[in-house]
């Protein structure tokens, strides 16, 4: 992040990790799903950046000839419930995008005010992997019990209305 200190060694290495994955799993037609600590883009609680612009650069430049093999970005630190689209360019000659979900999971840790809660996610595979909805489940204490209730789920929420044709004819 801008406010801290990165160490460019551990970086490169993880930047190669990443790279190999992403190569492995297109020369093996597989789907991808990236986990990360902390998230691409910007924080909504105040606009700033959540990685220096180089290393972001950096990173979507990686994922950028694989994002027919990325279903989606799970991602925390914010500790707060977050969905954001994440548009990215994926032919330098055209300009034609891809949009991949970047899900942001409120964390365990109940310091930022948050109920703790987890995900699950529910994917389908018709040729490649995809998210097709996720249900969010928040813990509650109330005197000395503990309880997880469902929060809420995103198809349900967002998607209500509409109607996905899967055939492939």
């Amino acid at each position: 992040s801008p406010r801290h200190y990165m160490n460019s060694t551990a970086i490169d290495e993880q930047l190669v990790y990443l790279q190999s994955t992403l190569d492995y799993a297109a020369d093996n037609v597989m789907s991808v799903l990236i986990a990360m600590h902390i998230p691409l883009g910007d924080n909504v609680y105040d606009g700033s950046s959540f990685l220096e612009k180089e290393y972001q650069d950096i990173i979507l430049d990686t994922i950028a000839p694989h994002l027919y093999h990325i279903v989606g970005i799970l991602a925390s630190h914010t500790h707060m419930e977050e969905f954001k689209i994440l548009r990215l360019r994926y032919d330098e000659g055209a300009i034609l995008y891809r949009h991949i979900g970047q899900y942001l999971t409120a964390g365990l840790s109940t310091s930022h005010g948050n109920s703790p809660s987890i995900k699950v996610f529910e994917m389908e595979q018709i040729v490649n992997w995809h998210i097709t909805n996720y249900v969010t489940y928040q813990l509650h204490q109330k005197e000395n019990e503990m309880s997880m209730a469902k929060f809420y789920d995103f198809k349900s929420n967002y998607c209500a209305d509409i109607v996905l044709n899967n055939t492939t004819d």
